[in-house]
């Protein structure tokens, strides 16, 4: 409760979720009698996301996307023409693109799924990555410091709807 009260519901649903199994484990191996949270109901109700952008608003971010400039605009950029999460493409380090062979090879520790996966690049996505600044030393493709990668996807996601006129949608 204290975690869907400091305002992060889907998360203390995740926290049950773990808590469930957990306890669930500790019965089949008769280690405890009962579960604690056997009758807790998760805190929220999710529901999925089902917001599609049309072609006009999807122009509309791109245009915004371009007022915005490194590092939040090539990655929105990018987000777009490849269709990848947003931790996957704000975390990416120079190392998986080979631009030569047009592919970008996700190794399975940064998926969702846990699977290696090659992202096959677009004429524009390679143009938007030879477009990157390289900063000296840094592994990053976005990073401010050179040595994170860049944060603040809410305040760039706000200056973003104020930019293209488009809200209420999330980034992958």
């Amino acid at each position: 409760d204290k975690i869907a009260d400091n305002g992060a519901p889907i998360q203390a649903n995740r926290v049950l979720a773990y808590l469930r199994r957990f306890f669930n484990w500790c019965l089949e191996r008769d280690i405890i009698d009962g579960s604690p949270v056997s009758r807790v109901k998760p805190p929220h109700r999710e529901r999925s996301r089902d917001r599609v952008l049309s072609h006009q608003e999807l122009q509309a971010v791109w245009e915004g996307a371009e007022k915005m400039g490194y590092p939040f605009g090539p990655m929105i950029k990018l987000l777009i023409m490849t269709g990848q999460r947003l931790n996957e493409v704000a975390i990416a380090p120079w190392s998986e693109f080979d631009l030569d062979k047009a592919e970008w090879k996700l190794p399975g520790s940064r998926t969702k799924n846990g699977l290696a996966h090659t992202v096959h690049l677009s004429h524009t996505a390679i143009e938007i990555i030879s477009g990157l600044p390289k900063i000296d030393g840094s592994k990053l493709m976005f990073t401010t410091t050179g040595t994170t990668p860049i944060s603040g996807f809410s305040k760039a996601k706000k200056k973003l709807d104020t930019l293209s006129g488009t809200s209420d949608w999330t980034f992958h």
